[in-house]
């Protein structure tokens, strides 16, 4: 059996609407998530990715959430931070300016381009992508 790091589900700093909305398309998408938060004007997204995913399904996630996020944080919000949590206990964050991800969502920058600015940091000693 497989220790699940995603336990309780939390959502902090946005409004009620706002959180319901991300909440409710990630549950939309059977995306797992556990945070969502506003912290230090950042969006903060915690999710479960399945151990079985290509690296294509990896980035299609974090876009999805990254635009989901941006198109519903606070006029504040600086960065989108993804706590990405992999079912063997390994985790990453990956993070993209506000910015940026609504300059792609608007088809202003290249697929190419966003991907070249989403930094990945392994918080454990994380998987291979």
């Amino acid at each position: 059996m497989v220790n699940n790091p995603i336990r309780q589900k939390s959502i902090t700093g946005l409004s009620q609407e706002a959180g319901s909305i991300i909440a409710a398309n990630l549950e939309d998408e059977d995306i797992s998530w556990n945070k969502i938060s506003v912290e230090n004007n950042n969006v903060i997204v915690a999710y479960q990715q399945p151990e079985i995913f290509t690296q294509d399904e990896l980035l299609a996630n974090w876009l999805y959430i990254m635009i989901l996020a941006a198109q519903n944080c606070p006029q504040s919000t600086v960065n989108i931070i993804l706590e990405c949590n992999f079912e063997n206990g390994e985790k990453l964050q990956a993070s993209v300016s506000v910015a940026d991800i609504i300059s792609f969502s608007n088809k202003e920058i290249t697929a190419e381009e966003i991907l070249s600015r989403i930094n990945v940091e392994a918080l454990t000693k994380g998987p291979v992508i």
